[in-house]
């Protein structure tokens, strides 16, 4: 009789236990709120999003024709979302990003789809969602994942490091039915298979120096779809199943860029978009040189102080040709050396984005290199000073003007093209490129040393201002630089920006180039073309010197004779109060300072002796006149 109320205690007490044991009551659960929300197939929707707030999305009327959904969910800055297949958390049924999404499959009587999204710890963030259908015949993204943990992941990720951004993504499958099995992923690799997929590689650019959100959402929501894509996209690379999911591309810090990758299946002829990612190559949470505060201080003023003396030697660089000399000679030296410095000591992990520093920070990569520029530009104008070889010295100056000339022929697109990802082809194309220039214009040395000056100094004034303007011609060189400095950088792909701060830089840069050859034309014109050889100038100096009695400057005595007459003439204005007290109480018998000495009565000895040591005084300036 009493058995019955004790065993359902028992019975009620374990089924208890169990619900507990399978849904924890977690400090968090208190503290999330749920917000149900209702999406629609292809119509995006923006929402403000709050502290740990759980969303409950869901979709209803699927249509028959439908075969699997994506999900995408895109947030700005370094706050994240979690997306999940449910509301228990755990590694293979949720993905966490600021662009992350979810693939789902669908059965024949589904109806009605149901997802969790969890906001961060991040306040008054801003997402948008979206829901995309996709038929049988569409090619499935991410469908034959084996790196990540979630079965099929349609998602990009991202990872930066100051010199190359890598975009990575879990290779597609082939559509099939509701209800259907997958086809294998390696089992075949014929026509029939996932092999013949191909994926195209789409980016844009975001307004040069725009971090707003807006902006960013909404280039996201014109490139969510595979039409999207193909339209408001730029293609980088078609990759084909062969090949790495892989793709990389160099770092822009503080550049809004956004990624898409299109599947295509060419039998079929359809398409299906990953989820697309963005990223700015820069922390927005970071306090110091983040995407708010890009570029330290020393690089500000050199640049500032760079932009100076180029627009000196713009119009003034011909003219003062030991400073041109002096400038060719720092520049080769900074730029060789820091290629060297920066490729023993940095090491640049393509495949796994990690960047190692042998215990060398760039100030002091850069103050290296500085310093041996300094060395190098004394070491020529010493050259130049000894041998008076011009045509030395233009041609330095020509081949920094085709360095950059090179520079900016593969900044185009051309340099994209994957005949130059071998190192051979690329020096090879390079070098010719860069001493084309110095020796078309080698026979007419004072052009090109004019021509010279005008574009550096041009190029100079341009990278000043783009420390206060954001530019992309800064990397017109930076990207050679890096080439050059950085190991297993050939497959980087070097797409850059050109917007309208960029096409103002480049007419002031054209300008200044211009202007600076015309006016030191027309300022040299009649002149002797280049100085002569100061070695020579200073032996024809010394010999008319020494030769030529009538010379005014053959009784000019030498360096070593001047100091000691100085240094006379110093030791005798200290001692003349002395002097003067001695004359005052002894007569004439201290005024023989050259000469005069003896008798102390003798007015006439004394008088001689003083005038004797006023002539005697007064000589090194009669001399020095």
């Amino acid at each position: 009789m009493w058995g019955s109320p004790l065993l359902l205690l028992s019975l009620s007490a374990i089924l208890h236990l169990a619900s507990g044991s399978q849904s924890p009551h977690t400090a968090d659960d208190d503290v999330r709120s749920d917000v149900r929300m209702e999406l629609r197939l292809g119509v995006n929707r923006v929402e403000r999003l709050s502290t740990n707030e759980t969303l409950v999305l869901s979709v209803e009327a699927l249509p028959n024709s439908a075969s699997f959904v994506t999900f995408q969910a895109h947030e700005r800055g370094d706050g994240a979302v979690t997306v999940a297949f449910s509301r228990a958390l755990g590694r293979g049924n949720s993905y966490t990003g600021t662009d992350a999404g979810l693939l789902f499959p669908l059965h024949p009587r589904d109806s009605r789809l149901l997802w969790y999204m969890y906001t961060g710890t991040q306040a008054n963030a801003t997402a948008s969602l979206l829901a995309l259908a996709y038929s049988d015949s569409d090619p499935v993204p991410g469908g034959c994942n084996l790196e990540y943990d979630m079965e099929v992941d349609p998602n990009l990720r991202l990872s930066y490091n100051l010199y190359e951004t890598v975009l990575e993504f879990a290779p597609a499958n082939l559509g099939y039915p509701r209800g259907s099995v997958p086809p294998a992923c390696d089992q075949d690799k014929g026509p029939e298979s996932r092999w013949r997929l191909e994926y195209d590689v789409y980016q844009t650019f975001l307004e040069e120096g725009d971090l707003g959100v807006d902006s960013l959402l909404s280039a996201l929501r014109r490139l969510s779809s595979a039409s999207g894509c193909e339209a408001f996209g730029s293609k980088m690379r078609t990759l084909s199943s062969s090949e790495k999911p892989r793709l990389v591309q160099t770092s822009y810090p503080g550049q809004g860029v956004v990624y898409c990758v299109v599947v295509r299946d060419p039998r079929r002829n359809t398409s299906a978009a990953y989820v697309p990612a963005a990223t700015y190559a820069c922390s927005f949470s970071a306090h110091s040189d983040g995407c708010y505060h890009l570029g330290k201080t020393y690089y500000k003023v050199l640049m500032v102080l760079a932009g100076l003396v180029g627009l000196f030697m713009s119009f003034f660089g011909h003219r003062f040709f030991k400073t041109q000399v002096f400038l060719d000679g720092f520049s080769l030296g900074c730029l060789a050396v820091y290629v060297v410095v920066t490729r023993v000591t940095v090491h640049t992990a393509i495949h796994t984005s990690v960047h190692t520093t042998a215990d060398l920070g760039d100030a002091a990569r850069v103050a290296i290199s500085c310093s041996a520029g300094v060395v190098a530009g004394l070491l020529l104008l010493a050259l130049w000073w000894r041998l008076g070889l011009c045509t030395v010295c233009v041609l330095a100056s020509g081949t920094l003007l085709g360095f950059v000339l090179a520079s900016a022929a593969f900044f185009s697109p051309l340099g994209d093209l994957r005949l130059f990802q071998s190192d051979v082809n690329f020096w090879m194309c390079f070098t010719c490129g860069t001493l084309f220039v110095p020796i078309m214009l080698l026979l007419c040395p004072f052009v090109l040393s004019v021509v010279a000056c005008a574009v550096l100094g041009g190029y100079a004034v341009v990278l000043a201002c783009a420390v206060f303007v954001r530019s992309s011609l800064p990397y017109l060189l930076l990207n050679t630089v890096r080439r050059a400095a950085l190991k297993d950088y050939t497959r980087v792909y070097n797409a850059a920006p050109f917007q309208t701060n960029d096409y103002v830089l480049a007419s002031v840069w054209a300008s200044l180039a211009l202007a600076g050859t015309l006016f030191q034309a027309r300022r040299g014109w009649g002149l002797p073309t280049f100085p002569p050889c100061p070695y020579e100038e200073w032996l024809y100096n010394a010999e008319r010197r020494s030769t030529n009695v009538l010379d005014p400057s053959h009784h000019r005595p030498s360096a070593r004779g001047r100091a000691c007459r100085a240094l006379a003439s110093a030791c005798a204005a200290m001692r003349r109060p002395g002097k003067r007290r001695d004359d005052d109480g002894e007569g004439g018998g201290g005024g023989g300072g050259c000469g005069g000495g003896g008798g102390g009565g003798d007015d006439y000895d004394g008088r001689l002796g003083r005038e004797r040591g006023g002539v005697g005084e007064r000589t090194p300036l009669l001399v020095n006149k």
